[in-house]
């Protein structure tokens, strides 16, 4: 597969939010790259401006730098959004995928100091779509690695139904039939990624939407993925299944939403969270191209990136820009 793209603005701005419980969670009010929402036309829903260009690239929140591709009229990857818009653009006639960027949710999601999950309306979020022909191509696709080359045990993240195939899953649309047939599943599968940032043999999934005994069963609200099994991993790559296929292929539009994916410490687990593990930042970046050359700035190709922290201690990662 064709290996994630890494900025540089990522590696050297990247710093850590440290919970006091070891762990880091994705804080998608604090990003990296600079992220400007506009209106997307329908007055309820605000979304990056950039998802419809900069071809293959990289949005980042501090060590978590999440794939995308844009072009004039397409896209795939994530894209960051701030909703509360449930309308039902099949019912209305407009084409669903120029508004995909709303959660049936209603918002983002917020978690209080006890754990417990509510809706937020004013709450960023991301939309995620699985472009799986892309994906058999080996393209980049749907995946988010640790861009300081470290490998992190996965916790879990929230995650919910995005508008378009919610609205398909009781009547269909014009791609996609209704889940209707016994067994039918709509599943979100995460992969781990090992340092290569190919895929490992561990994987999770959540199913957002199923068809047992009669009955449809939808996820509508923000709900915890546990990703616990897939162990230690450099990065995470999100597909998709469905049952609704045509020449091997999924009808269902293939999108979801997501926010606060969590991940231990490494260096907590080991030390018990010191005071300067808490405050641990990174001091300098270095690139080191295969002719051994150094810079302050990438290189174009395959990149040794040295990564060093206020501590004195030091990383390693191989990127490719």
């Amino acid at each position: 597969m064709k290996k994630f793209l890494l900025s540089a603005v990522a590696l050297m701005a990247a710093t850590a939010v440290w919970a006091q419980s070891g762990e880091i969670v994705l804080d998608l009010s604090n990003p990296t790259t600079t992220i400007n929402y506009v209106d997307d036309g329908s007055g309820k829903a605000q979304v990056w401006d950039g998802c419809y260009s900069g071809g293959d690239d990289v949005i980042d929140y501090g060590i978590f730098s999440f794939s995308h591709h844009g072009e004039s009229n397409y896209w795939y990857g994530f894209c960051p959004s701030i909703s509360t818009d449930v309308t039902n653009y099949n019912e209305a006639g407009e084409a669903f995928y120029t508004h995909a960027w709303n959660a049936i949710a209603g918002g983002g999601v917020s978690v209080d100091d006890s754990g417990q999950s509510t809706v937020d309306p004013t709450a960023p979020f991301l939309v995620g779509y699985w472009a799986e022909y892309n994906y058999y191509m080996g393209d980049p696709d749907t995946q988010v690695i640790f861009n300081d080359g470290k490998a992190y045990e996965a916790k879990g993240m929230y995650v919910t139904n995005n508008c378009y195939p919610y609205y398909s899953f009781e009547n269909g649309d014009g791609f996609a039939r209704a889940f209707n047939q016994e067994g039918d599943s709509f599943k979100l599968i995460a992969i781990g990624l090992d340092e290569d940032y190919e895929e490992t043999d561990n994987e999770v999934s959540i199913e957002l939407a199923s068809f047992n005994n009669g009955q449809l069963s939808v996820i509508t609200d923000w709900q915890w993925m546990d990703l616990s099994e897939l162990g230690e991993v450099y990065g995470i790559l999100f597909t998709m299944d469905s049952p609704d296929k045509s020449y091997g292929f999924i009808n269902t539009a293939t999108y979801f939403c997501m926010d606060k994916l969590t991940v231990k410490d490494p260096d907590a687990v080991e030390t018990g969270v010191s005071e300067g593990k808490l405050n641990k930042s990174i001091a300098g970046v270095e690139y080191v191209n295969l002719a051994g050359q150094r810079s302050n700035h990438a290189f174009d190709g395959m990149n040794i990136v040295v990564t060093r922290y206020n501590d004195g201690t030091t990383s390693t990662a191989k990127v490719i820009r």
